[in-house]
């Protein structure tokens, strides 16, 4: 067998140059029970098709994270930034200020509650598909809370229930987009 690490025909190969090449981590790898035995002071790996299969594992977890987890950390991220703003208003007068910025709230949270339930929904079975409805909707109510809570602490912003109850009333909106698409 040929060897995708080191293009050697051979079933035992060095596990620190297969750790490196497949950027594994030591703990991944003794968890896994791989055999490794040493040969005159050098460590090596037998089964080469369980660490190829290790490598494709971890590239599965690496597109679920870009594809599923990334996408709701940026956007948690992005609301964090938003209500860091000092004095955020839009130009317009009170009312209209008002209005875009209640929108605003509702819109967040609504993607807020979207990504949440793309990222519990990728995989579960309809008989757990409340729990995650359900977890998205707490998820998205406790962030609200602490997105006024934080902006308690920012100058020329305060923390009001009424952002609150627009944001969860966004996570819900959300919540039915997603369960009606």
């Amino acid at each position: 067998m040929t060897s995708a690490v080191t293009g050697q025909r051979s079933s035992q190969l060095n596990y620190r140059s297969i750790l490196y090449k497949y950027n594994l981590s030591k703990k991944s790898w003794d968890c896994l029970g791989f055999d490794v035995i040493i040969v005159k002071g050098v460590e090596i790996v037998q089964n080469v098709e369980n660490v190829q299969m290790l490598y494709m594992l971890n590239m599965k977890y690496l597109n679920i994270f870009l594809k599923y987890w990334l996408p709701l950390f940026m956007w948690v991220i992005l609301i964090f930034l938003l209500s860091s703003i000092p004095d955020l208003k839009s130009g317009l007068p009170n009312v209209w200020d008002l209005i875009l910025r209640k929108i605003a709230h509702f819109i967040e949270f609504a993607i807020l509650a979207i990504l949440a339930l793309r990222l519990g929904l990728r995989n579960e079975a309809p008989k757990n598909r409340k729990y995650v409805y359900l977890a998205a909707i707490l998820f998205g109510i406790i962030y609200a809370i602490f997105d006024e809570y934080h902006q308690s602490f920012v100058s020329g912003r305060e923390a009001r229930l009424l952002d609150v109850a627009v944001d969860s009333l966004g996570v819900f909106f959300g919540t039915i987009l997603w369960r009606n698409k």
